[in-house]
């Protein structure tokens, strides 16, 4: 027997990269409801963002937030049981267990503020922004670029230097521990963590709560900072950008890439697939 996981980016893939628009994709967003199919958001937004977000797609399913950095479970999931006994997760008081796999988000900001004084790096990080010039780099609304501003694990930043002194600033952090991930707008400094790994440990959750059958993961994701999740699932996705076309995988086998971008392209996607495995799905409540 076998039980379907669906893990999605939300910018430009779910969601319009312009419009932030999802329309298009809530037909099918509300097909895998109806058949219990849990839609995992892996993305590079907060814990705040993403609560946003499941409420406009009445979503209850567990997710990824800031690139891999933090798994958050509902605590009335179905998971919920295993996970009170395992090691990496831990209740936060709001209702959520939590897997934290990223370094503390004022670990990250010492060694950027360190570099820049050092060095005298030129980017702009969210902090450095603030409220409205996060609203001016992604056309949020003042609450949602708030939100966007409740960081645990992750920085995204503005690049405003050259070419080369982002592969010297690269080599740096990562003799402190941390990565550099080009994402739709922004790079993302962050642990030595990404979308795949969290990934991982929740296909163990649920692998543990149906160990009679076996887990397909279809993945879905649009940029750079999504291609370790894609190149690690069964069945990838990658969805159009309207600028720069779609990101080359490595893989050959079970892997589209869509004709449409945005939330169209999502939808044009999992329809084909919903089709292709309606006659084996069988996901639980």
């Amino acid at each position: 027997m076998q039980s379907l996981l669906v893990y999605t980016d939300l910018d430009g893939t779910l969601i319009n990269h312009d419009d932030y628009g999802v329309a298009e994709a809530m037909p099918v967003v509300n097909a895998l409801a109806a058949r219990k199919i849990p839609l995992l958001i892996n993305t590079s937004k907060t814990f705040a963002e993403v609560l946003r977000w499941r409420e406009r797609l009445h979503n209850s399913h567990p997710f990824i937030t800031e690139n891999g950095g933090a798994i958050f479970v509902p605590a009335d999931s179905p998971l919920d049981l295993g996970l009170m006994a395992a090691s990496p997760f831990a209740s936060t008081g709001t209702g959520y267990y939590c897997c934290r796999l990223g370094p503390d988000y004022a670990q990250i900001r010492a060694v950027l503020d360190r570099l820049r004084g050092q060095y005298g790096f030129r980017f702009q990080g969210f902090l450095d922004l603030g409220v409205e010039g996060v609203r001016r780099a992604t056309g949020l609304s003042r609450d949602d670029a708030r939100m966007a501003l409740e960081r645990t694990c992750s920085e995204p930043l503005l690049w405003d230097d050259d070419d080369d002194r982002l592969q010297e600033f690269t080599r740096l952090l990562s003799q402190s521990q941390l990565r550099l991930v080009k994402g739709g707008r922004f790079y993302h400094v962050m642990g030595q963590t990404d979308k795949a790994q969290a990934m991982h440990v929740l296909n163990s959750c649920y692998q543990a709560l149906w160990p009679d059958t076996r887990l397909q993961v279809i993945a879905l994701g649009d940029n750079h900072n999504d291609r370790m999740m894609l190149e690690a699932a069964d069945q990838a996705v990658v969805v159009m950008t309207p600028r720069q076309g779609h990101m080359q995988l490595k893989r050959k086998h079970r892997v589209i890439y869509t004709q449409k971008s945005g939330s169209a392209g999502w939808a044009q996607a999992m329809t084909t697939l919903l089709k292709i495995g309606s006659q084996s799905e069988s996901n639980h409540e």
